[in-house]
């Protein structure tokens, strides 16, 4: 899940994302399945996503010599949403992952 929620909130801006973020982790579970993944519920999926929002968001943190001031503040800001929409650090500690 770290790849698709990687790309669903980086990839779309906010208004995008929230639109069309539920009928493509659908899509990503209907290919999963037909492809012989495991046999996992959409609400699996979504509790998935929700954790891996995190990933793209620290990323922002990456320091602008490794990519351009723009795409990090841009990218920074959908992480950021993503993970504020989503409760992603309040689902961690919810779970008990939190650090």
């Amino acid at each position: 899940m770290h790849d698709v929620s990687y790309f669903i909130s980086g990839a779309l801006d906010p208004v995008d994302r929230r639109t069309h973020e539920r009928d493509l982790l659908r899509a990503y579970l209907s290919a999963l399945h037909n492809a012989g993944g495991p046999a996992l519920t959409i609400d699996d999926v979504w509790d998935h996503y929700r954790r891996h929002l995190l990933h793209g968001y620290f990323w922002a943190l990456t320091p602008c010599e490794m990519q351009g001031r723009e795409r990090v503040r841009a990218m920074g800001i959908r992480h950021l949403t993503a993970v504020l929409d989503h409760s992603s650090l309040e689902l961690l500690e919810k779970a008990n992952l939190a650090v």
